[in-house]
C-alpha cells in the first residue's frame, strides 16, 4: 500500500507540475502575443481612439457592406515638391496625407478595398493620378485637399466638388456633405462643380473634397489638429460608404464620358 500511495502522490505532483508549466506557457504566450489576440474591432477602437457611439455606427456600416464589393481610390492631394497651401509649419500636402491615413483603417474595417495614389511624401503628377484611376477597376475616386482664400479670411467650411453633368457624382458629393453636416462639428459650404483635372480626366465617378480653409485662423488650427482630422476622417468615411451603397447598381463611370 505504501508503494502505491507513493506512486500516486508522485503522479499527482507530476500532474501539478505539468499543469503549472502549461498555465505558465499560456500566460507567457498571452503576454508576448497580446496584440495578436486582439480582435479587429479592438485594434480599430484603440488605434483610432473611437468612442462607443461611433464604434456602433462603424459596425452598422460594416454590416451594411456585407456582400458588397467596393474599391475606392483615395487621393491625398499634392505631395513632395508640390506642397499645396499652408506654410513650412504644416503644409497642405501633410494635412491631406494625415486625413487619408486616418480614413484608411476605418474604410478597411468596413470592408472597403482602398487604393492610394500616394502613401508618402512623394510628388505625383495630376496625369498620374487620373491615369492610375482609369487603369484600375475601382468604383469611386475621392481626392482630399485643403482650401485657401486670399481675399477673405472669414471664409470657412468643407466643400465637395464633382464633374458637371455627372448625376452620380452630384449625389455622391451630396451624401458626403450630408454626413459631414450630421457631425455637428464640421462646418460645410455645400457642393459645387469645377473643372479640376482629377474630375475632368478621371473616368470613374470622382469627387474632390476641400476639407476646410487654412486661411481661416480657427479652421486652419482645427485642420492641423489630430482630433479634428479624426472627426473629418470618420464622417467622410460615413458619407463615402453610405453614398456608394445608395448608388450601388448605377454605372461607375461619369455620365459625361
Amino acid at each position: 500500500m505504501r508503494v502505491y500511495r507513493a506512486r500516486f502522490l508522485a503522479a499527482l505532483a507530476l500532474t501539478g507540475i505539468v499543469l503549472l508549466l502549461v498555465l505558465g506557457c499560456i500566460g507567457i504566450f498571452r503576454l508576448v502575443f497580446k496584440g495578436d489576440l486582439k480582435t479587429e474591432k479592438e485594434i480599430v477602437r484603440e488605434t483610432m481612439e473611437i468612442v462607443d457611439e461611433d464604434m456602433d455606427l462603424l459596425d452598422e456600416l460594416k454590416e451594411k457592406m456585407k456582400g458588397t464589393e467596393f474599391t475606392l481610390i483615395l487621393d491625398a492631394g499634392h505631395g513632395g515638391s508640390d506642397v499645396g497651401t499652408g506654410d513650412a509649419s504644416y503644409y497642405e500636402k501633410d494635412i491631406n496625407m494625415d486625413i487619408v491615413n486616418e480614413m484608411v483603417p476605418l474604410l478597411e474595417y468596413c470592408g472597403v478595398k482602398v487604393l492610394l495614389t500616394r502613401d508618402g511624401d512623394e510628388t505625383v503628377a495630376l496625369e498620374e493620378r487620373s491615369g492610375f484611376a482609369n487603369e484600375s477597376e475601382a468604383d469611386r475616386f475621392v481626392s482630399i485637399h485643403c482650401n485657401f482664400c486670399e481675399d477673405d479670411a472669414s471664409v470657412a467650411g468643407l466643400e465637395c466638388y464633382y464633374w458637371q453633368g455627372s448625376s452620380v457624382g452630384q449625389n455622391y458629393a451630396e451624401s458626403i456633405v450630408g454626413a459631414a453636416e450630421e457631425s455637428g462639428e464640421i462646418k460645410v459650404r455645400g457642393t459645387r462643380t469645377q473643372d479640376f483635372h482629377v474630375l475632368r480626366e478621371t473616368q470613374i465617378t470622382a469627387i474632390l473634397i476641400e476639407t476646410g480653409y487654412i486661411s481661416n485662423k480657427e479652421e486652419g488650427e482645427k485642420l492641423m489638429s489630430s482630433d479634428y482630422q479624426k472627426t473629418l476622417a470618420f464622417y467622410l468615411v460615413k458619407g463615402i460608404i453610405e453614398g456608394y451603397l445608395d448608388s450601388e447598381g448605377t454605372p461607375s463611370y461619369q455620365q459625361s464620358f
